[in-house]
């Protein structure tokens, strides 16, 4: 997301928190742009990747879209590089009004990993993927068996010994 359209989002959660939505002229006015049709190519963009969804028929009725419950597969254990899902079913989760690109799913963390932030406990959420770039925070699936939580120093693929399974988008930390 560019500045300037993180400067109309932020707009639009504003005047939605004041209980209107505004035009595509209002946007103009407040944030100096001197066609509606930049505004509009800024709304149409943020739109199409998930942060502002149409309320109505009007072009006036845009709101951001806000947290939404998410079911998300929880991962117990992986056998024979095949996911093993939690027998208990789904969890609902809560995630900030992001769009991943593939499919979510979580692990409940049993070690810690420094490198990566995470605590034994932690509910690590990731995106399927078999390819993370460096510097990413990633699931490897080590001997084929144990999910394992690391930050790539190289860009790794399902290619190598250790296989990428997943990248990384969050972490869910209770405290207690």
């Amino acid at each position: 997301m560019n500045d300037s359209e993180k400067r109309v989002l932020e707009y639009v959660r504003k005047c939605s928190a004041d209980g209107y939505s505004p035009s595509v002229r209002d946007i103009c006015r407040e944030l100096g742009f001197s066609a509606p049709s930049t505004a509009h190519t800024y709304l149409t963009r943020l739109i199409n990747e998930g942060y502002l969804e149409r309320a109505g028929k009007t072009g006036r009725q845009i709101r951001p879209v806000e947290d939404r419950p998410v079911s998300i597969p929880v991962v117990t254990k992986y056998s024979h590089g095949l996911p093993v899902i939690d027998p208990s079913g789904e969890h609902v989760f809560f995630l900030p009004d992001r769009k991943p690109q593939g499919q979510l799913f979580a692990i409940h963390a049993e070690t810690r990993s420094p490198q990566t932030g995470i605590e034994a406990s932690d509910i690590v959420i990731a995106e399927t993927t078999d390819y993370a770039a460096q510097g990413e925070a990633a699931v490897i699936l080590q001997e084929n068996r144990f999910p394992e939580f690391v930050r790539l120093r190289a860009g790794r693929s399902s290619d190598a010994d250790e296989p990428v399974i997943g990248r990384i988008i969050g972490i869910i930390r209770y405290i207690r």
